[in-house]
């Protein structure tokens, strides 16, 4: 049985007086996806102040002070080990497991309501009119080639954009934060969480049906 939410019709109408989600941190976002008891693997976020095109990325292992609206902040949805050297990365070779799927360019080139037969864990407004949409996993996915199929029929059915490739280390963006491309100007626009059900967990195979998705591999 698929899990149920209110269906999206328009995503910019999701927020309303009484959905206001901008109480939830980016601490308490990370915490739905990863959890709190972490050993040796952890989450990695990355701050950019500023327009983050052409900087450098330089991931690091959270729990960590995530606080500063004013920053570009991403996240990875898998989990991650730390190299010889002892350093975090966000490289597919230090990926465990796969705790979420992102879409994005909902609302400008993916209409809100194709996702209404598989409601979205959250959405983020990441500039004017343009979502990113999660999915939270309903158990960590241990087999890469499991998420990556599925990312590619997310990518096949024009829910990514065609360079959006990678399961594993491929950023996504935290709620709490600026968009700072330079294109949006100054003052950067603010992403803006407008839909927020932690309690929505999806396996693959609900994914692919919920969303009418045809994998390159069985899921399972």
């Amino acid at each position: 049985m698929m899990p149920t939410l209110l269906p999206i019709t328009e995503a910019q109408t999701v927020l309303t007086d009484e959905t206001d989600f901008t109480t939830i941190t980016n601490d308490a976002f990370l915490t739905a996806i990863f959890g709190t008891t972490f050993d040796v693997e952890r989450p990695l976020v990355c701050r950019i102040a500023g327009a983050p095109e052409n900087k450098g990325w330089s991931p690091q292992p959270w729990p960590c002070d995530t606080s500063d609206a004013a920053l570009n902040w991403y996240t990875a949805p898998a989990m991650f080990v730390p190299n010889d050297q002892g350093r975090y990365r966000a490289q597919k070779r230090l990926g465990r497991g796969v705790h979420a799927v992102m879409l994005d360019d909902i609302g400008t080139k993916v209409p809100a309501a194709r996702l209404a037969a598989c409601p979205p864990t959250w959405l983020i407004e990441t500039s004017p009119g343009n979502f990113q949409a999660g999915y939270i996993f309903a158990a960590p996915v241990d087999d890469h080639k499991q998420a990556e199929a599925l990312k590619d029929a997310l990518i096949e059915a024009g829910l990514c954009d065609n360079g959006a490739t990678g399961a594993t280390a491929r950023w996504m963006r935290l709620p709490v934060a600026i968009n700072g491309k330079a294109k949006y100007g100054e003052p950067p626009p603010p992403c803006r969480l407008t839909q927020w059900n932690p309690a929505l967990r999806y396996t693959i195979d609900q994914i692919i049906e919920g969303l009418e998705l045809t994998p390159s591999q069985p899921a399972r």
